[in-house]
């Protein structure tokens, strides 16, 4: 009775609330972040991604969905559990039958997900693959309408950005891709760039072939437990711990993004042995950048990817990084655990400079091993996570997490972790208030309140103890963070606001003692959305910095989108004023496929950009953004090569994408 009701209640509901861009509610999402997250820009790669190869929901197991990172666990278990009682989902609506998902979440399903039929079982054939597979070719150029300093004189290349992806896809059993990729300043095929693009990644992955569930050759990245060993993808912020997203990730992907970070180069694989056991291994060999120190060791590794001038171009691949590991991982029921192991091998010493005293106990060496143990429980009212890592020194590293749903309209969240200040991994990235796993140790109480169907209130707060020194802190320190936000939807309309105070400590001018470092921010928001149709959003933002003297700052943005049967069209304008950069803003803005745009703003100025999307047919599609920024309050704009002499930038991109 309950699935024939449900077959047609979703007809209604989907007609009403249609399929938003997915870059509409990916802005919802780093809307409630604020500027606290730092790896926005890879999780916009990942869904970038999906929404290029969507899943099956229907065929989707539980591996599948946790690749989604903005699912939780007990999320992941609810979208399973109505599958294997109902069966296949035969319309969008059903998502309003999992609870746990709130509005947001939901219609990023509906945009990440489609609804297949059974497929026959076995790898598929070269002419199953050749007929009913899918190319895309995507090239995009940025046009900058000024110079900088170093286009002038300094850089090695021409003053346009441009990148080509070719990606071949048959459903998600197999895919293969090149992408190259050109920053501005870059020299192309010419000044150590003979193959033409400074950067290219490669990859072919096949999936769920008999016992191999994963095997990915060329570039790729990884990403197992809570991130204390190996994470090369994404770690999301305070807020979303809340809804429970501090769960164990077991992960091999193509680097199809074009950041030179965090990716191995070689081969990786997933093995199921047994129905609830599977062992990942990889091995990898690739070039890094690095600064040398006088007699030829490593300062530091460089991550940025720039090769503008000739002595950013003196630091690249002058060191290679020879690594190898595995994850075997147990689950079944609502049981989860496993084990990972990482060892490295640089052919030059990592010497930092260690006499400078927040340096101390930066990694150094050529050998490094890192090991560690996952574990978890998930039921219905219950998460538990956790992680516990040593490096080859035997310094720890450990988080611990646990979520309870008290009702269905109130979960809390307890975090806790401690990073020994001589912990160090060259691949771990986790939850953490100084941006690292190291130096650390902390506790972190968050609560989501869902009053009624239309508001959902949340809070958290966070203690951080940094036992060793840090960048511009000379001892011991610690830092407080607190965040309150309420989100309402009423019908077509969302309100919301966000209030965030930080404290932190700062060394004073002569470093002889710690002083407060505190940041106030606001942000408020109204949106309209007809149905996918148009929306219109209006926000305020406003900060305010007590550290030395106090600075002030405020934004106010408005983004408008109108979609009609082949075009969309985006507006955004961004006004604002800040006393310093202290005080800065940030805002999301929309731009091109697998691009990411999140801007800080200081200073008095304007920044408005117009773009416009146009479908032809079914295989092409044309993109064009044209952007400009103007300041009141200054004549030149950056420092150093990057220095334009005015106060007004202006840049065109211009996408193109052919599916075949």
């Amino acid at each position: 009775m309950l699935y024939a009701a449900l077959s047609v209640l979703p007809v209604a509901v989907a007609a009403q609330e249609g399929r938003p861009p997915w870059e509409s509610c990916f802005s919802e999402l780093v809307a409630e972040e604020g500027d606290e997250a730092e790896s926005w820009e890879d999780m916009h790669d990942i869904l970038s991604d999906f929404a290029e190869h969507p899943i099956d929901i229907n065929a989707a197991t539980r591996e599948d969905l946790e690749q989604l990172p903005f699912l939780s666990d007990r999320q992941i278990e609810e979208i399973c559990e109505y599958l294997y009682r109902y069966g296949p989902m035969r319309s969008g609506g059903e998502w309003l039958m999992i609870e746990s998902l709130d509005r947001t979440r939901r219609r990023l399903m509906q945009c990440l997900t489609y609804m297949g039929e059974k497929k026959k079982k076995g790898f598929p054939t070269v002419k199953d693959m050749a007929k009913y597979g899918k190319n895309t070719i995507t090239a995009t150029v940025k046009v900058p309408f000024y110079d900088r300093k170093g286009d002038r004189n300094g850089y090695l290349g021409y003053k346009y950005k441009h990148w080509l992806r070719y990606d071949f896809s048959y459903g998600d059993r197999v895919r293969i891709g090149l992408v190259g990729s050109q920053d501005a300043g870059e020299p192309f095929f010419s000044a150590g760039n003979g193959t033409g693009y400074d950067y290219y990644s490669f990859y072919l992955q096949i999936k769920k072939t008999g016992r191999i569930e994963n095997l990915t050759v060329g570039r790729y990245r990884l990403a197992f437990g809570m991130g204390l060993v190996l994470n090369g993808s994404f770690s999301l912020g305070k807020t979303a711990m809340i809804a429970g997203l501090s769960r164990s990730l077991n992960a091999i992907r193509v680097n199809s993004s074009r950041s030179e970070a965090n990716y191995f180069q070689g081969a990786a694989a997933t093995m199921r042995l047994a129905r609830n056991l599977t062992v990942s291994t990889f091995a990898s060999y690739r070039p890094l950048d690095a600064t040398l120190n006088g007699d030829g060791t490593a300062r530091t590794i460089v991550t940025t990817g720039y090769h503008r001038t000739v002595k950013e171009m003196e630091k690249k691949n002058n060191m290679h990084a020879t690594a190898a590991g595995a994850n075997v991982r147990y689950a079944a029921g609502g049981l989860h655990a496993g084990a990972t192991a990482v060892y490295t091998h640089l052919d030059r010493d990592l010497r930092p400079a260690t006499s400078t005293l927040y340096r101390r106990h930066y990694a150094a060496g050529s050998d490094f091993v890192n090991a560690g143990i996952d574990y978890g429980y998930i039921c219905h009212r219950l998460s538990i996570n956790g992680e516990t890592a040593v490096n080859r020194h035997g310094a720890i590293a450990t988080i611990n997490s646990v979520g309870v749903n008290l009702s269905g309209e109130l979960s809390l969240m307890l975090l806790q972790r401690f990073y020994s200040y001589k912990y160090t991994s060259l691949y771990a990235n986790s939850f953490s208030d100084g941006g690292a796993v190291q130096n650390e140790s902390g506790i972190y109480l968050g609560a989501g309140w869902k009053p009624s169907a239309h508001l959902q209130i949340s809070a958290y707060t966070d203690y951080a103890y940094f036992a060793w020194a840090k960048y511009r802190t000379s001892k011991s320190s610690h830092s407080s963070d607190n965040m309150l936000s309420a989100n309402g939807s009423f019908g077509r309309w969302s309100v919301g606001g966000r209030y965030r105070l930080r404290l932190r400590q700062r060394d004073n001018a002569k470093k002889t003692e710690l002083i407060d470092y505190n940041t106030h921010s606001l942000r408020l928001y109204t949106l309209y959305d007809c149905d996918g149709r148009w929306s219109c959003r209006t926000q305020a933002d406003f900060a305010l910095t007590e550290y030395k003297e106090r600075d002030r700052g405020w934004m106010i943005s408005e983004n408008i989108s109108r979609k009609f049967k082949w075009l969309q069209l985006n507006l955004s304008a961004n006004y604002f004023k800040t006393d310093s950069y202290e005080s800065r803003v940030y805002a999301y803005e929309r731009t091109l496929l697998y691009s990411f745009s999140y801007p800080a703003f200081y200073g008095h100025g304007i920044r408005y950009a117009i773009m416009a999307r146009a479908d032809i047919g079914r295989h092409f599609m044309l993109t064009a953004k044209l952007g400009v920024t103007d300041y009141f309050d200054r004549s030149t704009i950056s420092s150093s090569y990057q220095t334009v002499y005015g106060s007004s930038t202006a840049d065109l991109e211009v996408q193109a994408r052919l599916k075949f």
